[in-house]
C-alpha cells in the first residue's frame, strides 16, 4: 500500500482536508503529521519535521511512501525538506510544473500554498503528481545523483 505522509499549520489547514480526502479516494495509507485544528500560533517547521521523520524511515525501509506538506506558502516547507539527503521537494506553479518535477527530477516531496493552491488546482496537481513516474533517462539520473552527492 502506498504511504502518504501529510503535514500543515494553519496556513494549510484549509487545503488539510482536500488532500484527506483525497488520499482516502485512493486508498493510500494517510499519516497525519499536521495540526488538526486552526491554530494562527502554531509553526510550520515542528509538523514538516514530523512528516519528514517519517518519510525519511520510509524510504530507508524501501516502502512507496511520498510526503505532501502544506503551509501558507509552501516556501518554508520546501526549503526545510530540501535540506535533508534523499529528499527532492517541488513547491509547483501548476499542474504540468508537477508533472515535470517527477518524470525530470524524481521529487517525493510535494510542498503547497494554502494561499496560492485552490482546492480544485490542488486535487488536479495531486493526481498528476502522483500518477507520474520517474524518465530516469541518462540525463536525468547524472543530474540527480549529482545533488545527492
Amino acid at each position: 500500500m502506498f504511504r502518504v505522509h501529510l503535514a500543515n499549520d494553519h496556513g494549510g489547514f484549509l487545503l488539510r482536508d482536500i488532500v484527506i480526502d483525497w488520499a482516502n479516494s485512493r486508498g493510500y495509507q494517510l499519516i497525519d503529521h499536521g495540526n488538526a485544528k486552526l491554530d494562527n500560533t502554531d509553526n510550520d517547521f515542528e509538523y514538516a519535521r514530523l512528516a519528514l521523520d517519517g518519510f525519511s524511515q520510509d524510504l530507508e525501509s524501501g516502502l512507496k511512501s511520498r510526503a505532501i506538506l502544506i503551509c501558507t506558502s509552501g516556501i518554508a516547507m520546501a526549503i526545510q525538506a530540501n535540506r535533508l539527503s534523499g529528499i527532492r521537494a517541488v513547491l509547483p506553479i501548476n499542474p504540468e510544473h508537477a508533472k515535470t518535477s517527477r518524470e525530470h527530477n524524481d521529487c517525493n516531496v510535494l510542498a503547497l500554498g494554502g494561499k496560492f493552491h485552490s482546492p480544485g488546482q490542488t486535487r488536479e496537481i495531486l493526481d498528476i503528481w502522483f500518477d507520474t513516474d520517474y524518465l530516469s533517462l541518462a540525463r536525468y539520473n547524472y543530474r540527480n545523483h549529482a545533488l545527492d552527492d
